[in-house]
């Protein structure tokens, strides 16, 4: 290659590398805000005590996605994109010559960064793989609580918890096996194979995509198809099924952006050896942005309310068997004696949901047509609260769709109705 043609291609890396860092502190700056407005809506939900083991999950993810993310950062800042590959072995020959005879020259510095660089996508592929899986984690813990109740359902669960530790032993098991010596990831010369090539070696690539497909399908299988299927049939508008599918099957992103990661790795990562990390920061932003979503999207929501100022019937905390799709802020405690004292009978009380909402998925005996105004000598005469819990020919396993209103004639009085986040 002649030497205008070098120094044009030095330029174009160097302003891809610069694209990049942006891009990366953007993505991890995006992220972390995202977090912030978790913790921020479940304590507000839930209070510190009501925290579940998903949002303790979410404490080390958030660890682990930083240090990834410093370490997509270092591939291009300090190792300018370098790595044991993408050279040919008669030029790694030559490096190590050269090297070896001027260890103050280009050579030897070109060497220093090719085994730091290598060094640094082990870090990032160890952090990646740790950080899938615990955001994994994050979607078993919140899928238990969505379906609780459901007992094929709940098997399901029950198999993540073997699914899902046997799946990432076996991700770290090829990343420190498909090399041995373990020291050879980062040889230039001689040539140490591809397999012991972190930025593009096919073993691990493969078997990552295959097994991070593998797991999210099982996730999916969660809630999906009966979740799905009963939300759809329900009488919610077609905006909020929509939104409820989506984050029934957010799972299904992140496995697009998995295989991209992969095709992108095997088909340019011999040319460009920091792609790898590129397209790992993409992937695990995309991840954990959707790990964070339904916790997130009642406090959009209801920013998006008052911006419209939206006004009407307020929304009652409902009850039964069920994880509760939605978020409210918390309530008094004459409001939740209130709430027990009108309880649909047919339903089974469930003091560990996740956050409020006007929708619930929930198991129930309810016998078709007992849907009705409640009322009770403690509430006043001017408010009623009317449970719509219709359903087919039900059944023990059968998840109900249930919406409660609360209709007053004055004021709102926020000890006994609260303001609800639409969902």
């Amino acid at each position: 290659m002649d030497p205008a043609s070098a120094a044009a291609m030095a330029v174009a890396k160097e302003r891809e590398g610069d694209l990049f860092i942006r891009e990366v502190w953007g993505l991890t700056g995006t992220a972390i805000v995202f977090v912030i407005l978790r913790y921020y809506a479940r304590l507000k939900a839930v209070g510190f005590k009501g925290l579940t083991a998903d949002d303790y999950l979410m404490f080390p993810a958030t660890v682990v996605m930083s240090i990834e993310s410093m370490a997509g950062y270092m591939v291009v800042a300090w190792w300018k994109g370098f790595a044991n590959n993408a050279i040919s072995d008669p030029d790694r020959a030559t490096l190590a010559q050269q090297a070896r005879a001027d260890l103050n020259g280009a050579a030897a510095e070109e060497m220093r960064l090719r085994i730091g660089g290598s060094k640094n996508h082990v870090l990032g592929l160890l952090m990646y793989t740790t950080l899938m899986w615990l955001l994994k984690g994050c979607w078993a813990f919140y899928y238990n609580r969505l379906t609780d109740g459901v007992r094929n359902r709940r098997l399901l669960i029950k198999g993540s918890i073997i699914v899902l530790p046997a799946t990432y032993i076996g991700c770290l098991l090829v990343a420190f096996l498909k090399c041995v010596p373990f020291g050879h990831h980062w040889q230039v010369f001689p040539n140490p194979g591809v397999n012991c090539m972190p930025a593009i070696s096919p073993l691990q690539t493969i078997f990552v995509m295959v097994m991070n497909t593998v797991t999210d399908f099982y996730l999916m299988a969660i809630p999906i198809p009966r979740g799905c299927k009963m939300v759809w049939k329900s009488k919610l508008p077609v905006k909020k099924k929509f939104m409820i599918i989506l984050m029934f099957s957010g799972a299904i992103l992140e496995m697009i952006f998995g295989i991209l990661r992969a095709v992108a790795i095997l088909k340019d990562g011999d040319t460009n050896p920091a792609e790898s990390g590129y397209w790992s920061i993409r992937e695990s932003f995309v991840s954990f942005v959707l790990t964070n979503l339904p916790m997130v999207y009642p406090l959009f929501r209801e920013y998006s309310n008052q911006l419209r100022g939206k006004t009407g019937l307020t929304t009652g905390k409902s009850t039964g068997n069920s994880y509760q799709l939605g978020s409210y802020p918390r309530m008094s405690k004459n409001h939740h004696n209130h709430s027990r004292s009108t309880r649909d009978p047919h339903t089974i009380p469930n003091e560990s949901s996740a956050f409020d909402s006007k929708e619930n998925i929930c198991v129930g005996n309810l016998e078709a047509g007992q849907g009705g105004y409640q009322t009770s000598a403690k509430r006043s005469s001017s408010q009623k609260r009317y449970v719509d819990s219709r359903q087919r020919k039900p059944t023990s396993a059968q998840i109900t769709i249930t919406t409660e209103y609360t209709v007053t004639d004055g004021g709102r009085n926020k000890d006994q109705t609260g303001s609800a986040y639409a969902f």
